[in-house]
C-alpha cells in the first residue's frame, strides 16, 4: 500500500544500518537503513507519526522466481529501492517472517545523517529500469556505504574496490562481514539487542530508550 508522506531530514534524529541474517545464515544476510525522526519529522497526509523511515535496497523478483546469491551474479534479477515505515517493515519481518533484525548505530554528525537521509531519498526515485542487481557489486549492503561516501570526508570514505574493477573489497558488499569492518573503522557503534517476533511490537521508542 502507498501513502503519501512528509518527511523532513532536518528533523532526523538517529540512523541505523540494519542486518537481517537468513539461512545460511554465516553466509547470507539482508541490509538496510533505519531512519529515526523527531516528532514532526515523517508523518503522513492524515498527520499521524511513524516511528522511522525504512531504505531497503533489494532484487526485483517475478512471481516465477525465487532469489539465489547465484543467480544473482548472472543479471537475473532487477534492482528496486523501497521506503518503508519502520512499523511495517518491521511488522513483516519480525511478525510474519519471524526474522532477526540487527541494528548498529551510524556514528556521524547530525549534518551527514540530514545529507544521507535526502540522498537516500534521492536514490530512491531513481528509474531503475534496466539496472540489475548484483550479489557482489550492486547489492543491498554495498549501496548503503556508496550513500553514506556521499557524506563522508575523503578520508574516511569506505574504498570498494581493492584493485579498481578487479577485485571488490568483500567487507564493504557482504552483509555478514560488513558491521565488524565499519565498527571497526569507527563508523558504526556496537549493535543493540535482537529485535524478532518476541519483542519487536514493544515500539521502537520504547526498544531504544533500553539501549
Amino acid at each position: 500500500r502507498h501513502a503519501n508522506a512528509l518527511i523532513k531530514p532536518d528533523m532526523v534524529e538517529s540512523v541505523y544500518f540494519v542486518k537481517k541474517p537468513f539461512p545460511p545464515k554465516w553466509l547470507a544476510a539482508h541490509c538496510l537503513y533505519l531512519f529515526t525522526f523527531k516528532p514532526g519529522g515523517l508523518i503522513n497526509a492524515d498527520g499521524q507519526q511513524a516511528s522511522g523511515l525504512v531504505l531497503t535496497i533489494e532484487a526485483y523478483q517475478r512471481i516465477n522466481q525465487k532469489f539465489s546469491l547465484t543467480d544473482g551474479l548472472k543479471n537475473a534479477f532487477g534492482s528496486t529501492w523501497i521506503l518503508a515505515t519502520w512499523e511495517d517493515y518491521s511488522a513483516q519481518s519480525c511478525g510474519l517472517n519471524n526474522e532477526e533484525l540487527f541494528l548498529y548505530p551510524l556514528k556521524i554528525s547530525h549534518d551527514q545523517k540530514r545529507e544521507l537521509v535526502a540522498e537516500s531519498i534521492r536514490q530512491a526515485v531513481v528509474n531503475r529500469q534496466g539496472e540489475y542487481y548484483n550479489t557482489i557489486t550492486n547489492n543491498c549492503t554495498n549501496n548503503l556505504l556508496v550513500l553514506l561516501n556521499h557524506v563522508l570526508p575523503r578520508n574516511q570514505q569506505i574504498k570498494l574496490w581493492w584493485i579498481p574493477k578487479m577485485v571488490y573489497n568483500f567487507r564493504a558488499t557482504m552483509p555478514v562481514l560488513a558491521p565488524k569492518y565499519m565498527i571497526k573503522k569507527g563508523l558504526f557503534g556496537a549493535p543493540l539487542p535482537v529485535l524478532n517476533g518476541k519483542n519487536y511490537f514493544a515500539g521502537l521508542d520504547q526498544i531504544l530508550k533500553k539501549h
